[in-house]
């Protein structure tokens, strides 16, 4: 949420109940909610930051087309893209292109996260499913859905799944910060929150390949 200028992550926790906060094992019930707001940054920097695509030869968007990335004045470049209500991005550096969703077959037996196969290149690559990963509601993607193609450390290459893509923006390096030191118990996949930076309401956040891959190997 945003109170004036300042960027805040808000979480909430109904109480368990302990001594005069009753709970559901108690005659009589006290509903007492906890609420913790941790500043993300000011509002004003990050959209500067954030709204502007880089330049000097980096592309605008991931649509089609290799990403090449631009010559950096600094900083760490960032492809973004949406799943459901998350805003998501990649560092530059590990994305290869994004292409159209389609010729996929399904993988028997695999888990949920794992929507299927699709020939690149000539080379069949596994699909990871982001939607089933983070739980959004509807597992399923439509016909406009994107598939980011990602180089892994270990030379093994992968799609992503995305509803649609965003931007390539620069983001200074401090701006960056592992979700576990903001969010307590957050999903490996989720590896750093871009402080202060927002979209409708949404937080971006970082995915992390290495998450995924491990998933992946099997297959």
């Amino acid at each position: 949420m945003v109170l004036g200028s300042q960027v805040l992550a808000v979480g909430a926790r109904q109480s368990a109940g302990y001594r005069e906060y009753k709970g559901s094992a108690d005659p009589y019930r006290n509903d007492v909610i906890a609420l913790v707001a941790v500043p993300m940054g000011e509002l004003g920097a990050s959209r500067k930051a954030l709204t502007q695509p880089a330049r000097a030869g980096g592309k605008e968007r991931l649509v089609g087309g290799a990403v090449s990335a631009s010559q950096n004045q600094g900083g760490v470049e960032i492809a973004s893209f949406h799943v459901g209500d998350y805003w998501l991005g990649l560092r530059v550096q590990d994305v290869v292109e994004a292409v159209e969703l389609k010729g996929f077959v399904r993988i028997p037996n695999a888990p949920a996260q794992i929507f299927g196969s699709m020939v690149y290149r000539s080379q069949a690559i596994p699909l990871y499913n982001l939607r089933s990963a983070l739980g959004v509601k509807d597992a399923d993607y439509s016909a406009e859905a994107q598939v980011v193609v990602i180089d892994s450390d270990s030379g093994k290459r992968f799609g992503v799944l995305v509803d649609s893509l965003g931007e390539i923006s620069q983001v200074a390096d401090e701006a960056i910060e592992p979700a576990g030191n903001i969010f307590v118990g957050m999903t490996s996949l989720l590896a750093s929150i871009v402080k202060s930076a927002t979209d409708e309401g949404a937080m971006l956040t970082l995915l992390s390949v290495a998450s995924m891959v491990s998933l992946l190997e099997e297959y």
